[in-house]
Parts: C-alpha cells; structure tokens; sequence
C-alpha cells in the first residue's frame, strides 16, 4: 500500500529567491534540490508544535536529494544556514542534521487556508447536488 500523500506550500518565486540561487550557484541543482527535499521531510515527520523542523541524516539527505555525499550535504545545509534558509538547530555529531524553515508556518497558512476554502466549495457543491 502507497504511503497517503501530504502536500506543502512553496513560494512561487522559491527559484528566484537570492538565497536560492546563490545555492544554486554554488552547488548546481544539488543546492536547490537538497532545500526540497528538506521541505519534504519536514512535511512527513509527525505533526509536533513546532513544525516546519527536519531532524534527519546527512545519508538521508544524499539520497533525497540526490547529492554527491554527506559533505555536499553538511555543506550545503550549513549555507542554508548563513542564509537565513534554514535555521540550524542542536545537532549530534556531523551526521545528523537538525533544522527548521523559519517561514515554515507563512507558507503553511496560506496552503490551509486554500484547503479550508476548497473544502468549503465542495461542501456548497454537495449541498447543491442534493437539493
């Protein structure tokens, strides 16, 4: 059985954003790709109060990413970083990774609230369908 989807919300301008690019830059598509890939992990672990945290392995964050090794993975994260991407986060050794998406919860309400109207006009289009 495939794992049920869950979704998040991500700035149209991700690509263009500074922060973004100069990862880009500096790592190719690797750069980009490995924020992604953290937007997606943050998404699957377990809803706690403080969303928007990944606590992770730089192993894991290779293959997600597809990245060249734990070190282009650190490294990156530890770009993230100083750019105000990521917010780093107490971390056991060089192999975990501990961080959270500071916007984390603008980009997540906004995507709430699209759900909760989508919800709502489905409802006003049962209750049409009905009557």
């Amino acid at each position: 059985m495939a794992p049920k989807r869950v979704y998040y919300a991500m700035d149209g301008y991700f690509t263009q954003d500074a922060a973004i690019e100069e990862l880009g830059e500096t790592y190719g598509p690797g750069g980009p790709l490995a924020i992604v890939a953290l937007l997606c992990m943050a998404k699957r672990q377990p809803l706690v109060s403080n969303q928007g945290e990944v606590f992770t392995t730089a192993r894991s964050l290779v293959a997600e990413a597809h990245l060249a090794d734990r070190e282009q993975a650190r490294k990156i994260v530890d770009d993230a970083c100083r750019l105000g991407i990521l917010q780093g986060l107490d971390a056991a050794g060089d192999r975990e990774i501990h961080v959270r998406f500071p916007r984390w919860s603008d980009w997540q309400e906004r995507q709430r609230s699209a759900e909760k109207q989508a919800a709502y006009r489905d409802r006003q289009k049962t209750k049409g369908d009905s009557a």
